[in-house]
């Protein structure tokens, strides 16, 4: 079921009074990686840590909605697979990914490549089928748990404070959405969406099998904990966080080890 226009008129009225009033609407970023078809119940939401680019250059927060309001584009796409991720493209949104174009045309862009793209599409389409979700990337609800830009995680200034800011609006969303599973994009302590949520939660997370990784390390294919996170206005949303390896940081470790991941993800949802 998607997102009538009355509805959307009252979230996004409601959203942006949020973002004003914490003063984020100002600030460069966005709240939504997917459309607003997307923003509503479903079984799955998919969680980042914040937007990549160069503050310097972007658009403020405030203005997503008015793209959203006056292209159709928005109605049904996903970050993940119609957004240039190029540092220095101007252009956020491109319709020619939707017909199945791999690269940016314009220049400087084609000399890059959408290897963080791909992988997490790869990702999304092995794993959210286990989670109920049959079809496109698109009709996943998909966000940030920080809205504001950084060049970087470690260049971003006061991780604590901003998620502050941006947790009521999530609060409402989620209220929206109510999804049965959060698929988190990165899991470390400290700087991810997976840690932000299991403090608001009271959680105590468990770790599903470990394999070798970078720095001679192991690391968990899953971590995960049962949730009971306080929503707008409603009973809490119980559901199931789950973190993976970010797809950008440990892009070689998730995509060898994607299968297993699976394999850990089903024990996890069998209740093992």
């Amino acid at each position: 079921m998607s997102v009538e226009y009355k509805d959307w008129k009252r979230h996004s009225e409601e959203i942006l009074g949020r973002l004003r009033s914490s003063g984020l609407a100002s600030k460069p970023g966005a709240v939504f990686l997917s459309g607003k078809s997307s923003l509503a119940p479903g079984k799955l939401c998919i969680m980042g840590f914040n937007p990549g680019g160069d503050p310097d250059r972007g658009l403020p927060i405030e203005q997503q909605f008015a793209d959203f309001d006056l292209s159709e584009d928005f109605n049904c796409f996903s970050s993940y697979e119609n957004e240039c991720w190029y540092p220095t493209c101007e252009n956020r949104v491109h319709q020619h990914f939707l017909d199945g174009e791999r690269q940016c045309p314009r220049s400087p862009c084609r000399k890059g490549n959408r290897r963080d793209q791909v992988m997490i599409k790869k990702v999304v389409c092995v794993l959210a089928p286990m989670l109920g979700i049959r079809g496109d990337i698109k009709s996943v609800f998909s966000t940030n748990a920080i809205f504001a830009t950084s060049k970087t995680v470690d260049t971003l200034k006061n991780c604590t404070d901003l998620w502050e800011k941006c947790w009521p609006i999530h609060q409402y969303l989620l209220a929206i959405v109510r999804p049965e599973a959060i698929l988190c994009l990165g899991y470390q302590d400290g700087k991810s969406a997976f840690s932000f949520l299991k403090a608001k939660s009271n959680a105590t997370a468990s770790d599903g099998a470990a394999r070798p990784g970078p720095g001679n390390r192991s690391y968990a294919l899953i971590r995960y904990f049962r949730a009971r996170l306080p929503i707008e206005k409603l009973e809490p949303l119980a559901c199931t966080v789950i973190g993976i390896p970010h797809h950008a940081r440990y892009s070689t470790f998730v995509s060898t080890n994607l299968g297993a991941m699976k394999d850990e993800l089903a024990k996890i949802l069998g209740g093992n």
